[in-house]
């Protein structure tokens, strides 16, 4: 019992986390701080903190900062808007701020990064922020992979069955969904969710990941409509990416990737 207890607040403190992270992607951009990161997350401004720093080894600012520089990154090597530009449409109030921060993220100066890898502009200059819902009736065994997906800005809503995944369908709009596929005695149930939602006509890219992904579950997932099914993080990331339009992880780093354990 107590081990089930501390089971449940871990995922409600990693649900905590998530939502920090989201409202982090999301308004990045925007003057916040960490009482308004705070209320997304339904807890109290010191408590975030500690329970970020807890979870993610590092403080909520340094990330919110983090967040910002990567974004300049992005600008700088994508676009020919001036230093000043770039900083403040990365959220930055001021130039030194903005120095002081991707010196010491990046270890070089804005200028000194744009001249040393130039790209040319791409479409979007801004990186997008996607909605993943992802079903496991055991929703602490995938804290790595859902934590390895933020960091390339996909975050997830986490639910253990299928009534309450359809239910958040009903009320949000998800880019992508992952489920498993055994739960328990019922060993055909994200069948009977991909079933349910081809039945609605709902299209959204639909993914397995499960200890047990070998050929011919590849190739049932594939018939059933589904765009695949995976047991490695690093290969389930890259077909997300992908499944968005976007390049994907490289394979050295899906070789990497750890197995995903069977249900």
């Amino acid at each position: 019992m107590g081990e089930s207890r501390r089971g449940r607040a871990s995922l409600r403190n990693e649900h905590r986390v998530e939502r920090m992270e989201r409202f982090l992607a999301e308004h990045y951009a925007e003057d916040i701080d960490v009482p308004q990161v705070a209320r997304a997350a339904g807890v109290h401004p010191q408590y975030a903190s500690a329970l970020f720093r807890d979870l993610r080894g590092r403080p909520l600012v340094e990330a919110l900062a983090r967040r910002r520089v990567a974004q300049a990154q992005l600008l700088l090597r994508t676009t020919d808007a001036t230093v000043l530009d770039v900083a403040l449409t990365s959220g930055f109030q001021s130039l030194s701020r903005f120095y002081a921060a991707f010196r010491r993220f990046v270890g070089q100066s804005p200028a000194a990064f744009r001249a040393a890898a130039p790209l040319p502009p791409a479409e979007s200059s801004q990186a997008p922020v996607l909605h993943v819902l992802w079903i496991d009736d055991q929703p602490l065994n995938n804290l790595a992979e859902r934590r390895l997906l933020a960091t390339r800005g996909l975050f997830t809503d986490a639910y253990t069955d299928n009534r309450s995944a359809l239910r958040a369908l009903e009320h949000a709009s998800f880019d992508l969904i992952i489920s498993d596929i055994h739960r328990g005695r019922a060993h055909e149930s994200g069948w009977d969710l991909l079933r349910e939602l081809r039945r609605q006509n709902l299209r959204v890219p639909f993914f397995f990941y499960t200890g047990d992904a070998d050929a011919r579950l590849r190739h049932r997932a594939e018939r059933a409509s589904a765009h695949g099914a995976f047991h490695r993080s690093g290969e389930l990331l890259q077909a997300l990416l992908l499944a968005c339009g976007e390049s994907g992880s490289t394979s050295s780093e899906a070789e990497k990737s750890p197995d995903r354990p069977s249900d």
